[in-house]
């Protein structure tokens, strides 16, 4: 039985040891750990799936997940919550196994202990319990983990994850039409504070020169067709941690790049191989997965890892359009982006198309020179009526209007007037 549960009523915090205990939750984990341990070990979660997911049909002969979830200094509420999560909106025949990766947390931390001793009691002997020898980071855990999987398709998610109502099988049945597929869920956001489960709009996955991954949205009128609300969506990258692949062709794809450190960028990497290198990228709208979105990263060393891993991204895929990188960070341009030979080799292996071939037909509105359309864009007219006017401009994609920012003291802040206008056609 699966409980609901009133968090409105379980936020509120009853007494000083409870306001303790969110402080240094939220001190340790940039969530409510104290509200996730009130919340327990299950909860029902609102069905986000469009009305009509409801009418889909997925073969009946679907091959086999193993489920991979690294954790590094993870709160064990929120960790029981979401296998259990798994093992509640599953199909048992569909489920291999679930790897509970450790990667070497902190002794302080410490959640597998507790996390065994629910598991000898409820789950099943296929969710097993593995750990790193070292803290290896993200990638190189979830690499490790690959290896030791033993279905057909593997599955990552996140730590801090629960998934909605008929999540896999959609996944599953578009490995099974083209194993060549990297398929993503929707991700919903479980709120970091209140810990409230809010559906999230589709949306597909971006980037920008600094190989920093962004949300793009469907162009106007893409759901004047209403079998676009359950229809997979090309994505020009993945927003991270929670994809399905077909194990052997991420073997055979490089798996991730192991000279890549802890966390960042490695989506964007693995994003842009993919679609050079033969595969496909898709969204599909009718797996729902919630994700806590938290605003900084509690562990991992105090380095920029996500600057350094998209350096060694650039030099290996972005070819001639390198510069725009390091326009972009600019700081990276005399560093040492490590060993790359071991991508290069892999990319003359796998024959892959150019970079431009990326621009021209995944991802062309981040492509140079391409007047603005499809990013937000700030620039400024100088000796025209436009500079006097202190006015700053945003471009909206497929329109002749512009967002423009007004303000007197010729900086862009919280306190600018924002208007809708016309643009004005500009030369640079």
């Amino acid at each position: 039985m699966i409980p609901e549960v009133n968090l409105t009523e379980l936020y509120k915090i009853q007494n000083k040891d409870e306001q303790l205990r969110y402080n240094e939750g939220f001190k340790k984990y940039v969530f409510n750990a104290l509200l996730s341990d009130k919340i327990g070990a299950r909860r029902k979660i609102p069905d986000s799936r469009h009305h009509l997911c409801f009418n889909q049909t997925y073969s009946h002969l679907l091959p086999q997940a193993s489920i991979i979830i690294c954790y590094y200094n993870e709160l064990a509420s929120v960790i029981i919550r979401m296998i259990n999560s798994i093992l509640d909106r599953t199909p048992r025949d569909l489920l291999k196994e679930i790897l509970l990766i450790d990667d070497h947390s902190e002794p302080e931390y410490e959640a597998t202990n507790y996390i065994k001793a629910y598991a000898k009691e409820n789950w099943p002997d296929n969710i097993k319990f593995l750990r790193t020898t070292k803290n290896e980071g993200l990638i190189r855990a979830r690499v490790f983990g690959a290896n030791i999987a033993s279905a057909d398709v593997i599955v990552f998610l996140d730590s801090h994850c629960e998934v909605n109502e008929g999540w896999l099988e959609p996944l599953l049945d578009r490995i099974k039409e083209k194993r060549t597929r990297i398929v993503c869920p929707a991700i919903d956001i479980i709120n970091a504070d209140n810990m409230a489960y809010i559906p999230a709009p589709l949306a597909k996955g971006g980037m920008n020169w600094g190989l920093t991954f962004v949300w793009n949205y469907p162009e106007r009128g893409y759901f004047d067709d209403p079998q676009n609300y359950v229809r997979p969506l090309k994505s020009a990258t993945m927003a991270g941690g929670l994809f399905a692949v077909d194990k052997d062709y991420f073997n055979k794809l490089g798996q991730y790049d192991k000279g890549m450190e802890i966390w960042g960028a490695e989506n964007v990497e693995i994003s842009i191989r993919i679609w050079l290198c033969g595969g496909e990228l898709e969204i599909i709208p009718c797996s729902r997965v919630g994700h806590i979105f938290r605003r900084t990263r509690p562990y991992g060393i105090h380095s920029d890892t996500q600057g350094k891993n998209a350096y060694r991204a650039a030099m290996v895929w972005l070819d001639e359009y390198k510069e725009n990188f390091f326009k972009a960070r600019p700081h990276y341009r005399n560093k040492d982006p490590g060993d790359l030979s071991e991508m290069m080799a892999l990319k003359e292996r796998l024959q892959c198309k150019p970079f431009n071939w990326f621009l021209k037909n995944i991802y062309p509105i981040l492509k140079p020179n391409n007047d603005l359309k499809g990013a937000a864009e700030i620039y400024r007219k100088k000796n025209t009526d436009w500079d006097k006017s202190k006015l700053y401009k945003i471009e909206l994609y497929g329109t002749n209007l512009c967002l423009a920012c007004k303000n007197e003291s010729n900086k862009l802040d919280k306190k600018a007037i924002i208007i809708l206008q016309r643009c004005f056609r500009m030369s640079y």
